[in-house]
């Protein structure tokens, strides 16, 4: 039988006047099994107009030059939606960030592995 992990990118954001959100880092499914490549991405928005990505590093300790994009959400106006995406990658760290956020708001970002 196996396990699954599921962590949450962002919890429940709503607009507050704040165009760019980051969340925490979290590790990501190599972090704890090193031949891990599939994460599942699950999320939630309601009346959302913003863009969305998810960033990666394969670093141990990432500082700031460490990350790159793993995935962008498709574009978002005005949408209320729920989607996944499996996201491969041997990835050690993950990460959400919005940006051009300005209205609505994310009810949560997770990650399965």
């Amino acid at each position: 039988m196996s396990q699954a992990t599921v962590a949450i990118l962002l919890p429940q954001t709503a607009y507050n006047g704040v165009d760019t959100v980051t969340g925490n880092a979290i590790h990501a499914a190599s972090y704890y099994l090193s031949s891990q490549n599939l994460q599942t991405l699950s999320w939630s928005v309601t009346n959302f107009t913003g863009n969305i990505t998810i960033n990666a590093s394969l670093a141990d300790t990432p500082g700031t030059n460490d990350w790159f994009v793993a995935y962008t959400f498709p574009a978002y106006n005005n949408t209320t939606k729920v989607n996944y995406y499996n996201l491969y990658g041997n990835f050690v760290w993950l990460q959400v960030n919005i940006n051009n956020f300005v209205q609505g708001q994310v009810d949560n970002i997770k990650v399965s592995y």
